[in-house]
């Protein structure tokens, strides 16, 4: 499940935030969450991605998206307007 905000404000780039993402722990480590934000990303291009309150899970995932895909998706622990 996702859940997420996209927001615009003048003269800032326009974002996406992911409010809240869950994967069952079945299919977790699977690809399945970096796969939902690609889609997003995808689904709303322009935008830069962020998650709204990190946890361990989802710092490690936005991470690795960030590290993939620095252009699209916000590096955990960076201080962000919203």
């Amino acid at each position: 499940m996702v859940r997420f905000k996209l927001a615009a404000f003048p003269e800032m780039p326009l974002k996406g935030l992911v409010t809240h993402i869950s994967v069952e722990p079945a299919q977790q480590r699977t690809g399945l969450g970096t796969a939902v934000c690609l889609a997003l990303a995808a689904t709303f291009p322009g935008r830069v991605w962020d998650v709204e309150c990190p946890n361990d899970a989802s710092s490690a995932l936005f991470t690795q998206l960030h590290l993939a895909q620095p252009d699209l998706f916000v590096e955990q622990g960076l201080v962000h307007p919203f």
